[in-house]
C-alpha cells in the first residue's frame, strides 16, 4: 500500500537511500497486517471447532471431542505464534539492513503460510464432520510450523 507524499517524504527524497527505506517500511507494514490477518483466520477456525465440539457433545460423541480438542489447542497456539512471529524489521541505522529482495523472500514464506491458513479456514467452515478434516488441519499446522521455522531462521540473519 502506497503512502501519500508529505513534507517528510519530500525531505527524505533528498537523502540518499531514503526511498529504499520507505519501500522497505511499506513492506514491513504489509507483513504485520498479513500476520494479523492470518492469526485472525486461525482464531475464527478455532471458534468453529469449539462450536463443532458443542454439537458433538450434544450427540454424546465424547471420543471425537477429545480428538478435536487436540486440534483446537494446536490452532490456539498457532494463533499466538503467527501474531507474534518475527517480521522483516531492522532499524534505520542497523548494520544488516533487510533489503527489498530479502523482504520479498519473507513475503514468499508468508504466501506459503497463507495458503495453509486458507485451507484450515475453509475446512473449519465447510466440512468439519469429515473424519479426515482433523488430519488435514493437523498436517497444515505442521507445514505452517515448518515454514515459520524457515522464515524465522532467514530473518535472524539480519537481526
Amino acid at each position: 500500500m502506497k503512502r501519500s507524499i508529505n513534507i517528510l517524504n519530500k525531505i527524505g527524497s533528498l537523502i540518499p537511500g531514503y526511498n529504499g527505506y520507505e519501500v522497505r517500511s511499506d513492506k514491513r507494514n504489509s507483513d504485520k497486517i498479513f500476520r494479523d490477518h492470518n492469526s485472525f483466520l486461525i482464531s475464527k477456525s478455532e471458534t468453529s471447532i469449539v462450536e463443532f465440539q458443542k454439537v458433538l457433545l450434544a450427540d454424546n460423541k465424547i471420543p471425537l471431542i477429545k480428538d478435536w480438542e487436540l486440534v483446537r489447542k494446536k490452532l490456539n497456539t498457532l494463533t499466538s505464534i503467527l501474531k507474534h512471529s518475527n517480521y522483516g524489521e531492522s532499524s534505520f541505522f542497523a548494520m544488516n539492513q533487510i533489503k527489498e529482495l530479502e523482504l520479498d523472500q519473507i513475503m514468499e514464506f508468508d504466501e506459503r503460510i497463507f495458503d495453509r491458513v486458507q485451507l484450515i479456514f475453509k475446512t473449519c467452515h465447510v466440512d468439519l464432520e469429515e473424519s479426515l478434516s482433523a488430519i488435514l488441519i493437523m498436517n497444515c499446522i505442521k507445514e505452517i510450523e515448518g515454514v515459520l521455522i524457515e522464515r524465522s531462521t532467514y530473518i535472524c540473519k539480519f537481526k
